[in-house]
Parts: structure tokens; sequence; C-alpha cells
């Protein structure tokens, strides 16, 4: 039986949303379907509770939605007041959590291999590492096209003895970084890559889009920010996988 897990998700509007794209609108689901792949995964000996560190999310009843869902886990629902802010979101969640090994995880993934909790097992239950997987980010919303995101450091598997407060960020970035720089100096960091069958859900990338609840706009240059993911686009371009010149993932 793998350790028991307190995996911590800030959120604010990523259930039920309408989005523009080419001039159409499109309904997103992304929270939604998190809490579906984690529901395919979990097996009857696992023991998981998620705190959903809630900002207010207007897109549904996010308490009443939650209580109206068949989980195999334990589902916690924590109201906060005020502008969203992740690391603020963390360090509650954290607070309230009450198992040996806490996951960060954001609204808009999806997991979809048993080896990422065993693995979680195996590296912060076992080696006391901090593990960051490495995600495959889609760029657009039929998910048909994505890339290996390695440049990505906010989903965080760590003890809770490692823990360490992050940031109060009024705007989007930066925890995620500070975070990361924490364990990389001490010789910590375990990095694991799951192919398609651990995910970044496609939704704009637009600065306007992801500093829309925070309190302030991002001070990170959007095209820095930018050239950091065509960067990572280019390097797995370059990358040779299984003998064959790996490319932009197109699905026939």
């Amino acid at each position: 039986m793998l350790t028991p897990i307190s995996i911590l998700i800030p959120i604010k509007n990523r259930t039920l949303f309408t989005v523009q794209h080419h001039g159409k609108d499109m309904t997103l689901k992304l929270f939604q379907k998190n809490l579906d792949s984690l529901i395919s995964l979990h097996d009857p000996e696992d023991t998981w509770e998620i705190l959903v560190i809630d900002f207010g999310s207007s897109d549904v009843s996010m308490e009443l939605w939650l209580e109206s869902l068949d989980t195999p886990f334990t589902l916690r629902h924590i109201h906060v007041d005020g502008s969203f802010s992740r690391g603020k979101g963390l360090n509650i969640g954290f607070e309230n959590s009450s198992h040996p090994i806490v996951l960060a995880l954001d609204a808009d993934m999806e997991i979809h291999t048993r080896d990422f909790f065993t693995d979680i097992e195996e590296y912060v239950g076992k080696q006391q590492k901090a593990f960051f997987p490495i995600c495959w980010s889609y760029t657009n919303p039929e998910h048909t096209e994505g890339y290996k995101r390695d440049s990505g450091k906010g989903i965080c598997a760590i003890q809770r003895t490692m823990f360490q407060r992050y940031i109060d960020n009024k705007t989007w970035g930066k925890e995620d970084d500070i975070n990361f720089e924490h364990f990389e100096k001490q010789g910590k960091v375990i990095r694991t890559f799951y192919g398609e069958m651990y995910i970044h859900q496609w939704h704009p990338e637009e600065f306007e889009f992801k500093n829309k609840y925070y309190e302030k706009k991002s001070d990170i240059v959007a095209e820095k920010k930018n050239k950091g993911i065509q960067d990572s686009i280019q390097k797995f371009q370059e990358r040779k996988t299984n003998g064959t010149r790996a490319s932009l993932f197109l699905r026939k």
C-alpha cells in the first residue's frame, strides 16, 4: 500500500468556463478532467485526501459541486477570501493537510499512469527526494499537438517534513522557481517524464488569462516567458527518442 498522500489544489474558476479560440467560444472543464483522472487511477488500498483550496470560484458552486461527486477518496473544500494566490493556497492547503506526503497539483493537470504514484512512493517516501514530474503540454484545444514541457516546475511532491512556505504571490509566476531552486541547491530534485500519460491541458497562454484573478499583473516579461516555452519546444525537437528524431507531437 502506498504511503498516504495529501493532494493540494488551489483553484479559481477552472471547473466549467468559456474561452475564445480563433473567434469561437469553447467550454473547458479542466478541474473536472483532473478529478476524473485521479478517480480512474485510485486503488482501493490508497489513502488520499484532496484539499481544494478555493478562492471563491463562481463558474460552479464549488462546495455543492464537490459534494455531488462520487469519489473513492476524501475531498475537502477550503474557502479562501481575497484575490487568488497559488502560493497562499498551497500554504493553506499544507496547514490543513494530514498525510506524510504532500503533492502540489494544479487544477489543469491530468494523470493517467499509476507509475506517477509509485514513483512518488519510491523517490519521496523512500529516498526523501523532491519529486518534480515533467509533463506533456498540449498546444491546441483538440489535444493533438504538444511538447515535453521540462521548463515547468509547479507540480511537486515532498515529505511534509520538507515543506517550506511558498511566497504569497500577488501575480502569476515565481513561486514555482523559488521552490524548485530551494531543493535543487540541496541536491534533492528528481525529475521523471511520462509522455502523454501525465499532461497539462490546453488553455489560453495569454498573460491576461493567467493573471485574471490575481491582485496585480505579472511583472514577468511576456516575451521572456514565451521564449522559454519556445526554447523547450526546440530542445525537444532536437532530441532523439527511442532511436527516432523527436518532433512537435502530432497524433495521427
